[in-house]
């Protein structure tokens, strides 16, 4: 039973640890499409 309830609070935090480092990464993504778009629009 303990490990079943360890295994649940295992897979618990690796979604929270997911979740935080995927949205900076997200925020990074946008900004280099919007960098990327930026000379397009200029040229």
């Amino acid at each position: 039973m303990i490990t079943v309830v360890f295994g649940l609070w295992e897979r618990f935090l690796t979604a929270i640890t997911r979740s935080i480092v995927a949205a900076p990464l997200e925020k990074q993504r946008d900004a280099s499409r919007s960098h990327s778009h930026q000379p397009l629009i200029a040229a």
